[in-house]
């Protein structure tokens, strides 16, 4: 009996040991398994680390090169481009030292001409192959970053911007980089109505979000600051920073890159290569009132051509020295017109001019065409709707007063006024959730501009820009006259559409190259890091 007894204990034992043996083993399994996926991990992350790093050197290296880059003829910076074309072509993205690809993709942008506009487009690429867990192919992950050389200032590369002071009140929506020295952000804004400026109030803050157009498709949007520790809200940074870090990157900058416009010598510039002598065969006629006649009335010239002449002539002036011109009259009338000059010809007006275009009810065929550049030694005034193709430069004021401004296909209104930039009264008191009007214009002003978006809904596709300081108050949703009559605090829909949109237009870059401002160097500048994931073949 005892025999058995002892059996039993011993059986009991060696049981016990082989159940702790088969629990240490999976343990074991378990440990080596998950130390192994551990390292898997790391490898991945590693990997897409070190191709991302890729792309970074591949950017150095392009600055390097073309970073301070002094303009030349367009013959010697097209061997340059090719020297740098032919000193890439050795990264194929193998090399150990150099994992990234570099390649010209300046052709895929079709609105370059090589031929006078000094953009190039370079395509950096870098991959990084991970392996595949639980049986799963292995993947490739692919980075991608666009880099542009641009012989423009730096506002034509931003929606928004201010070479100085953005203050952004209220609830305004920018789709686009944006530029400035200080940004500044409130939920608090004010409006002008009559000679008082109520308060408004918004629930949200500004929205910055990327830019996705068929060119440029950005993650993040780009905001430049000079001095990134001026970066500040009136009410509370984190709780702006927090709602919208996904949609941009802040990103501090030398203020030393910043390439501005100076309208004054950019339009003596403009003027000395376009403004034509004092002859009646390069005067546009206008009549006792100061009006210049379009196809309805008495035309000296149509299409280009002086009428009765065969010779086409590309620069046109208006102005009292001209034949026919009152001395006394010192603000000319545009109205009307079927395209009255030539595309890419100049009007030259010295003095004030005011574009008055189509009303509502007026056929898409007849509205008015402006598809010459403008050099106006005046105030400038455009109201109603016009379809633009033109870059035009004013000395003085420019107002755009209840305007629709629509572009000719993919081209827009590039205008720099030297003094006051004006839009007011535009789409007033209309729902910002339908199709309204849309200026499609870049605008920028050596001076202070202030826009009021409360009673009117503005939607600008194109951007602006303020050598000086940029102030914009927006509000959100429907607003209606009674709301702005009783001076009372406006709080803005939550939900409701934003009553200022920026949207960016990244082709005024490449059209009408010839006729914006000039710069001494190259910018260099780059759209957001891009990626894509593939099985691996």
């Amino acid at each position: 009996m005892f025999k058995n007894e002892k059996g039993s204990a011993l059986l009991f034992v060696l049981l016990m040991v082989v159940m702790f043996s088969i629990l240490g083993l999976s343990v074991l399994g378990a440990t080596v398994s998950g130390g192994k996926r551990t390292e898997l991990q790391e490898d991945q992350v590693q990997s897409i680390h070190e191709a991302k790093k890729a792309i970074q050197q591949g950017v150095v290296l392009i600055q390097s090169y073309f970073e301070d880059y002094s303009l030349k003829e367009m013959d010697d910076y097209q061997n340059d481009i090719d020297d740098f074309n032919n000193l890439v072509l050795s990264y194929d993205g193998t090399n150990t030292e150099v994992r990234y690809t570099i390649q010209n993709v300046t052709d895929e942008e079709t609105d370059i001409k090589t031929d006078t506009n000094y953009t190039r487009v370079f395509e950096i690429t870098s991959r990084a192959e991970v392996d595949g867990t639980g049986g799963a192919p292995a993947q490739v992950h692919e980075f991608s970053k666009r880099i542009y050389l641009s012989a423009t200032p730096t506002a034509l590369q931003n929606g928004m911007g201010a070479k100085s002071t953005l203050q952004l009140n209220g609830s305004p929506e920018i789709s686009g980089n944006v530029y400035a020295s200080v940004l500044n952000l409130s939920k608090e804004g004010y409006y002008e109505f009559g000679s008082t400026r109520p308060n408004f109030k918004t629930k949200l803050y500004p929205i910055i979000q990327p830019l996705n157009t068929e060119t440029i498709q950005q993650q993040q949007a780009i905001v430049s600051i000079a001095d990134k520790n001026s970066f500040q809200t009136v009410n509370n940074n984190e709780e702006f920073l927090n709602q919208e870090a996904s949609n941009f990157a802040l990103e501090n900058i030398s203020v030393d890159k910043y390439q501005g416009i100076n309208v004054a010598e950019t339009f003596n510039d403009k003027s000395s290569s376009y403004k034509p002598e004092y002859d009646k065969d390069h005067c546009v006629d206008v009549d006792p009132f100061g009006n210049i006649k379009g196809e309805n009335g008495k035309v000296l010239l149509k299409n280009g051509k002086v009428m009765g002449e065969d010779e086409t002539i590309n620069e046109y002036i208006v102005s009292t020295q001209c034949p026919g011109v009152p001395n006394k009259i010192n603000k000319f009338m545009l109205y009307d017109s079927e395209n009255l000059l030539g595309e890419d010809s100049w009007l030259y007006v010295e003095g004030n001019i005011d574009i008055i275009g189509s009303r509502e009810g007026i056929p898409e065929g007849e509205i008015m065409k402006i598809e010459q550049n403008l050099l106006v030694d005046g105030n400038l005034f455009i109201d109603g709707t016009i379809q633009f193709n033109s870059a035009t430069y004013t000395t003085g004021t420019s107002e755009i007063y209840n305007s629709n401004i629509i572009g000719k296909e993919d081209e827009q209104l590039a205008l720099f006024s030297q003094d006051n930039l004006i839009i007011s009264r535009i789409n007033e008191f209309e729902d910002p959730s339908e199709d309204q009007g849309t200026l499609k214009a870049f605008f920028y002003s050596d001076k202070n501009i202030d826009l009021y978006a409360v009673g009117s809904y503005i939607h600008i596709n194109g951007g602006i820009f303020s050598g000086n300081n940029l102030t914009a108050n927006a509000t959100r949703g429907n607003i209606y006259l009674n709301d702005v009559e009783d001076g009372n605090n406006i709080l803005g829909e939550a939900t409701g559409n934003p009553r200022l949109q920026i949207e960016y237009d990244p082709t005024i870059v490449f059209n009408k190259s010839q006729a914006l401002p000039r710069v001494e160097r190259l910018q260099v500048y780059s759209n957001s890091l891009q990626e894509k994931t593939y099985n691996s073949n």
